[in-house]
């Protein structure tokens, strides 16, 4: 029972370190070192931006990292009460409603999927400016695999082996090379 609450725990707590080094590294993004420098001063950015209602803001990546954490632990229950998942499907379907939360209406097809934790957190409802390639494949409704992925990207969803070690659902490279597919 304690390694189980100590896994848990270490699960909150890198799930919550990525989303505040999310928060602090997402101003500097996309600045050169001199344009840091220049606007925070030689230390660089060291304290969180936060917007007018006084809260540091998340990104596109947060919030992919939580959808794709809430997909891995409802196949993990799945595959433990049923005996049978697609971790991939599972998580395709947290994807769609993470696109959901960008704006984007429901697909019809798979309206039985838009339930759960997170897609009743309207603080995720916030357009995070995900990348374009992100959004075509999962605008293309299409469920890619290895052998016939969506497009050829090489880091569409870079922020998702966290969610995957925290599981331990990773066996070699076997399912994330499956959820690359997606």
């Amino acid at each position: 029972m304690l390694s189980m609450k100590r896994d848990q725990d270490h699960f909150r707590g890198c799930l919550l370190g990525g989303a505040i080094g999310d928060a602090l590294g997402w101003p500097v993004e996309f600045m050169r070192a001199t344009e840091i420098k220049n606007q925070y001063g030689d230390r660089g950015i060291t304290e969180l931006v936060q917007n007018s209602d006084g809260k540091a803001e998340i990104t596109d990546d947060t919030q992919m990292t939580l959808f794709t954490a809430e997909g891995l632990l409802r196949a993990e229950t799945r595959g433990r009460e049923e005996g049978i998942c697609h971790p991939p499907s599972v998580v395709y379907y947290a994807y769609q409603r993470w696109l959901h939360t960008q704006g984007y209406p429901k697909n019809k097809d798979l309206d039985w999927i838009f339930d759960g934790w997170l897609i009743r957190t309207k603080q995720l409802f916030q357009k995070r400016a995900p990348g374009n390639t992100c959004i075509s494949a999962l605008l293309s409704r299409k469920q890619g695999t290895i052998e016939e992925p969506i497009n050829n990207s090489p880091a569409i969803y870079p922020q998702e082996p966290l969610p995957i070690l925290l599981l331990r659902l990773l066996k070699g490279l076997t399912l994330r090379m499956r959820l690359k597919g997606l």
